[in-house]
């Protein structure tokens, strides 16, 4: 098998922010990636509030963002299907486009310690390798799941959240210190944002 690794990084993206950008970075070299895929969901599984943004808009904001840097790209997998769609499903697609590589879930602590809930977790952790970031100081705790790969991230903590940009956005802000300037760019040039 070619060991050439492929990172997979799904999410809202709602919208893509300066963490989203920082954690990639830091993925494609702990990994030794190949390329790394950011792949925004129509609608993530766990989340109850429909996006703030359409999915047409964050793919677009994806593209801007990664369009200089030829090791990221995007996938319509999930946004082009028009509904919720599951984790698994999503990497059974990609290994058909991306043969004989080993493929990396990039997740935050919090999502993996809850891993369990996932549909179809076992069948997931039979073709992936977990790449685990923390978001803060705490030990991470191990979801309910055996015989996972697993590799976890020394990274830096980065206290940027969507929650809190979108508040800020809902607010008249628009917090661009947050943003990497192409998503910035988008909002303006296609008047996504309203100033109070």
């Amino acid at each position: 098998m070619d060991q050439s690794g492929i990172g997979f990084l799904g999410g809202s993206f709602d919208p893509p922010h300066l963490g989203h950008l920082r954690l990639a970075k830091q993925a494609i070299e702990i990994a030794n990636l190949e390329k790394l895929i950011f792949c925004p969901a129509f609608h993530a599984p766990l989340k109850d509030s429909p996006p703030f943004f359409s999915g047409k808009q964050r793919l677009a904001m994806l593209k801007a963002m990664c369009a200089n840097n030829p090791l990221m790209q995007t996938s319509d997998i999930e946004i082009a299907h028009g509904k919720t769609r599951y984790t698994h499903e999503t990497i059974l697609e990609l290994r058909k486009i991306f043969p004989n590589r080993l493929f990396y879930l990039i997740l935050g602590a919090d999502q993996f310690s809850q891993l369990h809930l996932w549909k179809e977790a076992k069948e997931l952790a039979k073709m992936v390798t977990f790449l685990v970031f923390a978001r803060d100081k705490k030990e991470c705790a191990w979801p309910e799941l055996s015989d996972i790969k697993v590799t976890f991230a020394r990274n830096s903590l980065i206290a940027l959240s969507s929650t809190s940009i979108r508040q800020q956005l809902s607010s008249g802000n628009l917090p661009e210190n947050a943003l990497p300037l192409e998503v910035v760019s988008y909002i303006k040039q296609n008047n996504l944002f309203s100033p109070c």
